[in-house]
């Protein structure tokens, strides 16, 4: 613990007693020093004639016996009753709630303070029954044993010790979310493989290029015999017919019925037979890999013939489809070319994926939905996963079991004294403008240390010595106001005398998350400006 506090100093050492003392006044022994940014409490309505178990975000966990809370009379208290709670866990926190931090000569340094209380509905103090205790899972951020027990007497206005060390333990509820995190991550990433691997039969680039072939498959109707008089009448039944089945398999259709004629060159294909897979266009389903596919480019009553096959004289603006052309590419992969009477061309790449007769074996149901599922699947796991890992993140690494015997102020603490900290010693005049020397003299002053979980609070006194910690920024609050200062620690080093001017902080702070965000700033600025001055 001490090595890991002398890495925040300088490596002079200096000699003598810390200066710094506890402020006390015949006022509040709890001085709140800026009330609009006071540490707020958690207030739980409950009946106290029943088990009581109170949980935080963080992982802390308060449990109360039934019929355990009693009056000023010591009467059982069966009314409905409000728990007040809160927690303490950075020098901001503990600044701003105005708690002493000093326990005789020393300073300390929480691994987690927290104050409960209960309250009446008009407001009157209650008390732990004699003989019952308070269970108290206390989430903390710091896995140290050397942090002793403290319970905050304010009648007698100090600290009693009540045990020598704390034990840290494993917080079972964010090891447990993460577990859920990493199990949400590898179901996800199962289900997108299998949903990968159906995509292909759901992508909406899918086309089937003709309504009369479905007649084949449903009706078992051989085309051969049909003569041209029975088309339109035919074409009419089957779609009929079909197009409840192909909305069923959640496949795009379009429509053009001259493929059905069996001529030399059938329209599309010219003796292909698409690696395999039957010859005509109609019985294929299709994947649309590039270009698109337009229901405007098939079916027009008004086609022509050109000697070897029929043409499609459909209008665009001003110029006509005259046709469509079937090219194998390569496997079973083909461009549809579309030729236009201004002599223009367009592309559409597709890709054989099968049989209509093979994929229509499959059950419709499982055709269409089982993706979707797959992927409303997917994303729930990837709700659920944030879900947890957002609580995960709000709940600290370790847990400390403590019990209690009364309502109060409870902390974890190590106790700093002089062998912790290296520090330099100076003669310090503060300045800080707008503000007398005599007005500096009745204020509290604060040592922020860099490791964020301890202040140093002490009075000024004009031309005194003080030990300087090092790397830390000095802060003091007048009013509804907060200033700062951060000491050129290489001049204080090289001589006896030092002036310290303080900064008012421009920023309005309503929280100790907002003091935090002013001091890192103020400190990651000045301690930029002192490396440039020491590198050039």
């Amino acid at each position: 613990m001490k090595t890991l506090l002398k890495t925040y100093f300088s490596l002079l050492l200096i000699s003598g007693n810390l200066l710094f003392s506890a402020c006390q006044s015949s006022g509040s022994f709890i001085q709140v020093p800026l009330e609009a940014a006071d540490v707020a409490f958690h207030n739980f309505r409950v009946d106290p004639s029943q088990s009581i178990h109170l949980e935080l975000e963080n992982g802390t966990n308060i449990s109360i016996a039934p019929k355990s809370i009693v009056d000023k009379d010591g009467k059982v208290v069966i009314d409905s009753i409000t728990i007040r709670y809160r927690e303490i866990h950075d020098a901001y926190q503990s600044l701003l709630s105005g708690i002493p931090m000093q326990f005789k000569e020393q300073h300390m340094q929480t691994a987690g303070m927290f104050e409960i209380d209960a309250l009446d509905e008009k407001q009157n103090k209650l008390y732990l029954k004699e003989g019952q205790t308070i269970a108290v899972d206390l989430a903390s951020k710091v896995n140290d044993k050397v942090y002793p027990f403290f319970r905050l007497d304010t009648l007698k206005q100090e600290w009693l010790k009540l045990s020598n060390e704390t034990l840290a333990e494993i917080n079972p509820a964010k090891a447990e979310l993460l577990d859920s995190v990493q199990s949400q991550n590898l179901y996800k990433e199962t289900l997108h493989k299998e949903a990968t691997q159906l995509k292909n039969k759901f992508d909406n680039r899918f086309a089937i290029m003709s309504l009369a072939a479905y007649d084949q498959l449903l009706n078992n109707i051989d085309y051969n015999l049909i003569t041209n008089q029975k088309v339109e009448k035919i074409v009419k039944k089957v779609k009929e017919e079909t197009i409840t089945k192909t909305n069923s398999y959640g496949l795009k259709l379009f429509h053009y019925p001259f493929l059905v004629y069996q001529g030399p060159d059938s329209f599309a294909f010219v003796g292909s037979d698409l690696g395999g897979f039957a010859s005509n266009v109609d019985q294929i389903l299709w994947q649309i890999n590039k270009g698109e596919i337009n229901t405007k480019w098939f079916y027009n009553k008004n086609r022509e013939w050109a000697g070897d096959r029929f043409y499609d004289v459909k209008e665009f603006g001003n110029k006509t489809i005259l046709g469509i052309q079937m090219v194998h590419l390569k496997d079973l992969k083909y461009q549809m070319i579309r030729t236009y009477t201004d002599s223009s061309i367009a592309v559409t790449e597709v890709e054989a994926i099968g049989l209509l007769s093979d994929i229509y074996k499959m059950n419709p149901y499982n055709w269409k939905n089982d993706f979707d599922q797959y992927q409303a699947r997917i994303q729930e796991s990837l709700e659920k996963a944030k879900k947890y890992t957002n609580r995960a993140s709000k709940q600290y690494k370790f847990i400390r079991k403590l019990n209690i015997n009364a309502f109060g102020v409870y902390n974890c603490d190590y106790l700093i004294s002089q062998d912790d900290l290296l520090y330099t010693s100076a003669k310090m005049d503060l300045k800080l403008k707008g503000i007398t020397n005599e007005e500096l003299e009745s204020t509290s002053f604060w040592w922020m240390l860099p490791d964020e979980r301890t202040n140093l609070k002490f009075r000024y006194e004009k031309g005194n010595f003080y030990n300087i910690p090092e790397k830390s920024i000095l802060l003091t609050v007048l009013g509804d106001q907060v200033a700062l200062c951060y000491p050129e620690y290489t001049k204080i080093r090289q001589q006896e005398s030092v002036e310290l001017e303080l900064e008012w902080v421009k920023e309005k702070i309503q929280s100790a998350e907002d003091l935090k965000k002013v001091v890192q700033s103020y400190r990651q600025k000045h301690e930029n400006l002192e490396f440039m001055s020491m590198t050039f």
